[in-house]
């Protein structure tokens, strides 16, 4: 039904129903059929006023009885000659000062209007700022004085009693609107995050995790919006939100504006967007893959030429391991998050809205790590690539029992790496010996001897293969092509990113074309290139 349809039949509704009842709503109350007149007229008025410019009240008779309260309540106080600029507003279920209009035994529709008032009321307390919400509770509903009040904010008597009467005419503004929830209140916003970089103290993820602070930050991304304007969108009551907001903002997760409205602090991809820059991905992909097996699998017999161990890895395995390294060099130079955070972390994060669809087959991997450094033991990476979903069915065989082994544990490893002998390990050192062996991460041969079960560098070597990728024929080739897929994936950003995120676009580029990878590793084994199923891929790196 459109707007004017609506109207008219609200109108048609107030004509059938209400003329009678108003009349003798007003007669009991003025005591003179001519006044009562006058006063029925002046709410048919503004009711027929208020739906002529648009209102549309959820609850047609509450809201008619509501506006005939409030025009008796200013027929009274015109009879009593007060002046309308010291008389307070009137809030049904507030004290004013006034004598008590209402009849000892309240009508049906006065009883209706009570509780129908009552509800608003509490409905805008709900969304009135903690600025007036703690004085109106604090004095309408404790009682408390407006001396002790003021002296609890800190604040003058008269500014206590200037917010207080602001706050009354607030709520009653609020209570004559039709508040709409938005959307996100009833059809909360689902995405997905993906965060990068060191977290100490587990942020971003610990303040990611439930729907509220989601829909929070999906409701401010790109629109800097007050805590009311968050609160009427989720239709959920401002205490919570105010608080929800503000653990946002201690995790940098939040910002204000100079406005002081909140606006979420990193890049949310859309589904239309992620759509663009996924199908620009599949295209690289098609075009590149042989490619980029054939480099990597140079890259591997320069790293037979250097000596570098495999540990059991078969060829295949080394050789997917070297393929993920080299889309790492491809495409996420910029990958480094540029944010450095208050909890002494680096750490970036995106959102993705669900629902992006890719019509390439695909597997997600991804990149964790554990390092180990003192003032006795040199650095010490494990790099370690892994299937996301540990059910999946193309990359199914498990190496270890954990995705990175315990940072404790690296020196261990890198004593075995070195060649030290397991005879002159300490008791904690071969305990950690037996819970290596178990996780994978060691394997012991034949002989008796250890061997760290991953691919292993040192500094070295890894310096010497980083260049010598750079000399290969075809990485030149490869290095531009997935140079213009990255200009084309920021020019998908671009729109999404808008006047807030220009600055920071080459991290979110990187994080986008990290869809190549989910469709290049799948590709290579749907394909043929690569035969095998293990689900991680390691390196051990000692520097120093």
């Amino acid at each position: 039904m459109n707007e004017e349809a609506q109207a008219d039949t609200l109108q048609e509704r107030f004509a059938k129903e209400y003329p009678e009842k108003l009349f003798y709503f007003c007669l009991k109350r003025t005591g003179d059929p001519h006044e009562a007149e006058d006063l029925a007229s002046d709410v048919t008025l503004h009711v027929l006023t208020a739906l002529g410019r648009g209102v549309r009240p959820e609850h047609f008779s509450a809201w008619v009885w509501q506006i005939a309260h409030n025009r008796y309540c200013a027929w009274a106080k015109e009879k009593r000659r007060r002046s309308d600029a010291l008389a307070p507003a009137q809030v049904p279920g507030f004290p004013d000062g006034e004598a008590d209009l209402s009849d000892p035994e309240p009508t049906p529709e006065e009883t209706l209007l009570h509780a129908e008032a009552l509800r608003l009321l509490r409905r805008e307390l709900a969304f009135t700022s903690a600025d007036y919400r703690h004085i109106v509770v604090a004095y309408y509903f404790d009682g408390v004085r407006l001396s002790e009040i003021a002296d609890r904010l800190g604040l003058p008597d008269g500014t206590v009693r200037s917010k207080l009467h602001r706050a009354r005419n607030l709520l009653k503004e609020g209570m004559e609107m039709e508040r709409t929830f938005g959307k996100r209140s009833y059809q909360p916003t689902e995405i997905s995050f993906i965060a990068s970089g060191n977290q100490p103290s587990g942020l971003p993820w610990r303040a990611i995790q439930r729907k509220i602070p989601q829909n929070i930050l999906c409701a401010a991304h790109n629109n800097p919006c007050t805590l009311e304007e968050l609160a009427i969108e989720l239709g959920v009551a401002l205490p919570y939100i105010e608080e929800e907001a503000q653990l946002l903002l201690d995790a940098e997760l939040l910002r204000k504006t100079e406005d002081g409205k909140l606006l979420t602090n990193f890049l949310i991809l859309s589904k239309d967007v992620q759509e663009t820059f996924i199908e620009l991905c599949c295209a690289f992909t098609e075009q590149q893959y042989e490619t980029l097996w054939a480099v990597a699998g140079e890259w591997v017999r320069l790293a037979e030429e250097l000596n570098v161990p495999f540990g059991t890895y078969p060829s295949e395995d080394v050789r997917m391991f070297f393929g993920q390294e080299l889309l790492q060099t491809l495409l996420y130079r910029a990958y480094t998050p540029p944010y450095h955070r208050a909890d002494g972390g680096n750490w970036g994060v995106v959102g993705f809205e669900f629902g992006a669809s890719c019509r390439l087959p695909h597997t997600t991997f991804s990149n964790n790590l554990s390092d180990y450094r003192s003032d006795k033991v040199p650095l010490t990476l494990w790099e370690g690539f892994q299937t996301v979903n540990w059910t999946d069915e193309v990359f199914c065989q498990t190496r270890y029992t954990q995705d990175v082994p315990d940072s404790y544990c690296l020196p261990l490893l890198r004593a075995v790496a070195e060649g030290a002998d397991p005879a002159t390990f300490s008791t904690v050192e071969r305990e950690q010996v037996e819970l290596l062996l178990r996780q994978g991460f060691l394997v012991r041969r034949e002989d008796g001897s250890l061997l760290v079960d991953a691919i292993v560098a040192r500094k070295e070597q890894a310096d010497r293969l980083a260049q010598a990728l750079l000399d290969l024929p075809a990485y030149a080739s490869l290095d531009k092509a997935a140079a213009e897929l990255k200009d084309r994936v920021q020019n998908a950003l671009l729109p999404l990113a808008g006047k807030y995120f220009r600055g920071e676009l080459d991290y979110y580029t990187s994080v986008a074309a990290s869809a190549t990878s989910k469709i290049m590793f799948r590709l290579w084994k749907d394909r043929g290139l690569y035969r095998g199923a293990s689900s991680r891929f390691c390196s051990l790196e000692l520097y120093g």
